[in-house]
């Protein structure tokens, strides 16, 4: 190490060559292969981390370059002046190293917190279709007594009773907490969990079963339901607004275009996630991220209501 870092500042320009390429090569070949490990090991959930982690850990081997550039300039100084530039810029990449690690934690954290809320979403959305299936099932058995007592009630020619008990029938057959928006079962239960919890927000849903095909369910589910709280929060925050949220999901000449639009009290803060921690700004933080994944052009308009559109390029899952 010391024939690397040039001790023994009188070496041939071969040796001071190979010296340097050694150097260089040895940096090189430890961050690559830190990084093809991280990638291996998926430490980093999504590709937008991953590629702002590895422009960080760019940094230190930069400043290495540096150092050694600056001490073959000054091939005199004190020996232990090198030793002292190496251990800080080992240091600093550590560093580094532990924030990027950090980070992705972060971000894993809150990916499996959504997924949990959706798989318990979805749970509770097959308990209750599943409960309105034996209810269904007990009718059914005893549709041959309903058939009888209407046939009663005709007989004797009372009609308004008969409506009346159509109507009951009608409704315990037909009434269900949970409605079908989509043919994704994880977002289907995401939906219906966020109206189900905001009785009194109307939810305008309408999606083409189109677009479903082409995403990650899980993906999905966390871009949608960041785009429902952050609407959901403002109108609970305000209650003077208008009480609606209108969602669309729709394939067009130029993609599938996404469109959720609420009510806005006043303009929001739209920076990252690094700028603002409110949750408001965590959230469209993680909707940039997944627009950015399935390559989406992502717009916000704030006028009297707030617009977040997403076109996304037709492409296979």
């Amino acid at each position: 190490m010391d024939y690397i870092m040039d001790i023994q500042p009188y070496i041939s320009p071969k040796g001071e060559f190979f010296s340097a390429l050694t150097y260089r090569l040895l940096t090189l070949i430890l961050i690559i292969g830190l990084a093809l490990f991280w990638k291996r090991n998926k430490i980093f959930p999504s590709a937008k981390t991953s590629k702002m982690n590895i422009c960080m850990l760019i940094m230190p081997v930069l400043m290495q370059y540096f150092v050694y550039d600056y001490y073959r300039t000054f091939p005199l100084h004190n020996t232990a002046f090198p030793r002292l530039l190496v251990l800080c810029q080992l240091t600093l990449a550590s560093m580094i190293a532990i924030i990027c690690l950090a980070m992705a934690y972060q971000e894993q954290t809150i990916r499996n917190q959504i997924t949990g809320e959706l798989l318990s979403a979805s749970q509770q959305q097959m308990n209750s279709l599943m409960k309105k299936e034996e209810e269904i099932k007990g009718l059914r058995h005893d549709l041959k007594n309903h058939f009888l007592v209407l046939q009663r009630l005709y007989h004797e020619q009372k009609y308004e009773e008969a409506k009346q008990y159509i109507d009951m029938i009608q409704a315990s057959v037909l009434t269900a907490s949970a409605q079908i928006y989509c043919s994704d079962p994880f977002l289907n239960a995401l939906l219906n969990e966020k109206i189900n919890q905001n009785p009194t927000i109307k939810f305008e849903i309408a999606i083409d079963p189109v677009c479903i095909r082409f995403f990650d369910s899980i993906d999905l589910c966390i871009l949608m339901g960041n785009l429902l709280d952050n609407a959901i929060r403002e109108i609970s925050t305000y209650p003077d607004l208008d009480r609606s949220i209108h969602i669309s999901f729709i394939q067009t000449n130029v993609g599938f275009w996404l469109r959720v639009e609420n009510p806005l009290y006043f303009k929001k803060s739209l920076k990252s996630d690094k700028q603002d921690s409110s949750p408001h700004g965590l959230g469209l933080s993680i909707i940039r991220n997944i627009a950015d994944k399935y390559h989406g052009d992502l717009s916000i308009k704030q006028n009297e209501r707030f617009l977040v559109s997403i076109i996304f390029q037709e492409h296979e899952k």
